[in-house]
């Protein structure tokens, strides 16, 4: 799971819910630039829509936070927010989808 140091909090998420969209058919992300971070910040958020039951919902977000970890160090210093639009993708095809948004290519 990702440390604190990396989430963003509960109480800035309205705030940097608008920024720069990527999105595809599998995932949306919105970046919020703010250059007084130390560190990038993530959220990850899956909607009812997307999954009904909340074990498929816990399981894709602790998916793209373990993708999210690898890349920590990497990632340009900024609020990012994750937006899964399907449940059902396995996890090396999440895994690229926001590879290639971050520009996190190894």
């Amino acid at each position: 799971m990702l440390s604190r140091t990396y989430r963003i909090a509960k109480s800035y998420f309205p705030a940097v819910t608008r920024g720069k969209v990527v999105q595809n058919d599998i995932v949306r992300i919105v970046i919020k630039q703010d250059p007084q971070l130390q560190n990038p910040k993530f959220a990850v958020i899956v909607a009812n829509k997307i999954a009904k039951k909340a074990v498929t919902r816990n399981l894709l977000r602790r998916q793209i936070y373990t993708i999210l970890e690898k890349y920590c160090n990497t990632a340009p210093k900024a609020f990012i927010s994750v937006f899964p639009r399907k449940a059902e993708v396995s996890f090396e095809v999440l895994e690229k989808s926001i590879e290639e948004f971050l520009w996190l290519k190894k």
